[in-house]
């Protein structure tokens, strides 16, 4: 339609970058580029999501975090057990349920919380 209305050919544009070469970017809602999301390098346990967390075993619960932990993201505790809650599907939340996740994440090698951390050096 530009081009009727001038009478010219419009000049090309710089090339737009293929699928094959932005396929490893993701890019937000906001339309910023980000780096891709990490990728796990095991299957996921055959464990059923959203039971009540009594429900599983220790077992279990260490398998998921390992498998949340197979993407080589280190993650403070606090951020395992948001991943273990998601992954889980864990509906009911409460202290006891976020003490239980804490003790794997911690077992699990989760790294602990910044705040944690300052505190346990100022005591």
């Amino acid at each position: 339609i530009v081009e009727e209305a001038q009478g010219e050919p419009l000049p090309e544009s710089a090339p737009q970058p293929s699928v094959e070469q932005t396929d490893e970017l993701e890019v937000d809602e906001s339309g910023e580029v980000s780096e891709p999301a990490p990728v796990r390098s095991e299957p996921r346990p055959p464990i059923a999501p959203g039971l009540p967390l009594t429900a599983y075993g220790d077992d279990q619960l260490d398998e998921m975090a390992k498998w949340i932990a197979s993407d080589g993201v280190e993650r403070s505790e606090s951020q395992m057990v948001a991943e273990l809650i998601e992954a889980l599907q864990i509906v009911r939340r409460g202290a006891q349920v976020n003490a239980v996740l804490a003790n794997v994440a911690r077992r699990n090698g989760a790294v602990a919380d910044p705040a944690e951390e300052s505190a346990d050096e100022e005591a």
